[in-house]
């Protein structure tokens, strides 16, 4: 019943002419976090409201995970779960990882990503699997989880039953949802104490109109970001662009650019690109379910309902795992050159990764290479790549940047492309030709 009614008068204004404040349903503001609206509230704002709750699973949600996890077990005593329950033994957070997933982990568990899509989303399921990369690049499972809530001690609680199923071998990298990442960035600091973090960097920016859409030169502000985010290649330079933006814009005392700022170690490519992350881009649309599950979990998917087409999702994919095992087993990729290099990592390099690597190779094609510095033995060079547009017109861009020292024959490349190794070994490789 509650609302209110508008009209438009003479004056071609819109006249307020009724309202309505009595709810059909009495007002419970403990509830608050229930609602759909509440998963966009800031992390401090929940926090000071909301207390871990224990699961409300739909009918026959408990009995059909235990029964799944038991019926995996007998299968397979690898097979791994934990359930976290309170003290009145309702179902708080439920953590598994099948035999696969613990065998992909030591090989691939360098780097994984927390897929916190579906507790931030329009899905009912709080879902919440941890996802690695395989030697082909393609996406593999290392362990899935349901939570009850996005609180420090939840998350807490499901990494240490991570550290569990993987007999101890934390990862050296991980990357996150920037959505209660607070929370998160806690959990892994007190968990994974060695770990790098890093925050995707597209749920950041897309929240640029949202955050900044009242400022009236938004959209200048908006390039000027991304040039100071993408656009350095040192961190003086980005700290200088970065300044530059605040005091143009008088942008002080906006609190989201003065937090964002605070943890540009997290997110910002200047400083991430000393570290490896197995190829997963932290700059990828991240509004997307992860993959293995695609086309398997709607909207209004419960849990039972889920478990049913787990294993249809996993064969899906472990069925593109062994494709791409076949071709790399029985295929000889076609060289584009004659570098020795290119046929030496033809025969190391799976067929998918050696094609990236080829990719890379084919863009020095539009590189141009010139001496900008020279500090002693040390040399600087620029590298520019002529980009060919669509409209049929050239545009020119720096790239990376490297360093020669004559001395020692040391190459040090500074690189964009922080998330991929071929750019950085091709660019370092195309230096030495050029040297020598």
């Amino acid at each position: 019943m509650a609302g209110i009614k508008v009209k438009v008068m003479p004056d071609e204004l819109l006249h307020l002419t009724e309202v309505a404040l009595e709810h059909n349903h009495p007002l419970c503001p403990s509830k608050v976090r229930f609602f759909r609206s509440h998963k966009k509230l800031c992390l401090e704002t929940k926090t000071d409201s909301e207390k871990v709750v224990p699961l409300k699973p739909g009918k026959g949600d408990a009995e059909a995970m235990q029964q799944y996890f038991l019926h995996m077990q007998s299968k397979n005593s690898n097979f791994f779960y934990l359930m976290d329950m309170d003290e009145e033994g309702h179902l708080k957070n439920v953590f598994w990882a099948d035999t696969r997933s613990r065998t992909a982990h030591k090989y691939f568990g360098d780097v994984i990503k927390f897929d916190t899509t579906y507790l931030t989303s329009k899905y009912d399921m709080p879902f919440a699997p941890f996802v690695g990369t395989n030697h082909h690049g393609q996406p593999v499972l290392l362990g899935c989880s349901i939570l009850s809530s996005e609180s420090v001690e939840t998350y807490m609680w499901l990494f240490k039953a991570l550290l569990t199923c993987v007999s101890g071998c934390p990862p050296k990298a991980v990357i996150t949802g920037h959505d209660q990442f607070k929370a998160i960035q806690d959990a892994i600091a007190e968990v994974f104490p060695g770990a790098r973090h890093c925050v995707c960097q597209w749920h950041i920016m897309k929240k640029i109109p949202e955050k900044l859409g009242e400022v009236a030169e938004c959209k200048a502000i908006k390039r000027t970001l991304k040039k100071a985010v993408y656009g350095s290649l040192r961190i003086d330079e980005f700290e200088e662009t970065w300044r530059k933006l605040i005091e143009e814009y008088g942008l002080e005392d906006n609190e989201w650019l003065t937090s964002l700022h605070e943890d540009r170690h997290l997110w910002v490519p200047v400083f991430l690109k000393d570290a490896f992350w197995a190829g997963m881009s932290a700059t990828q649309r991240g509004d997307k379910i992860s993959p293995f599950f695609y086309g398997y979990i709607q909207p209004k998917t419960y849990i039972k309902q889920f478990l049913s087409k787990y294993e249809l999702a996993l064969q899906n994919n472990h069925e593109k795992e062994a494709l791409a095992d076949f071709e790399s087993l029985h295929k000889r990729p076609q060289l584009i050159s004659k570098l020795h290099m290119e046929e030496r990592l033809s025969n190391l390099y799976t067929v998918d990764m050696f094609k990236k690597f080829q990719d890379e190779l084919k863009a020095l094609t539009y590189c141009r290479l010139s001496r900008i510095a020279v500090d002693g033995s040390v040399s600087t060079f620029e590298v520019k790549e002529r980009v060919y547009l669509k409209d049929g017109k050239k545009s020119e861009h720096k790239d990376f940047e490297g360093t020669y020292n004559e001395n020692n024959l040391e190459v040090q490349c500074i690189c964009h492309f922080f998330f991929n190794l071929e750019a950085f070994y091709v660019s370092m490789h195309y230096l030495c030709l050029t040297l020598n």
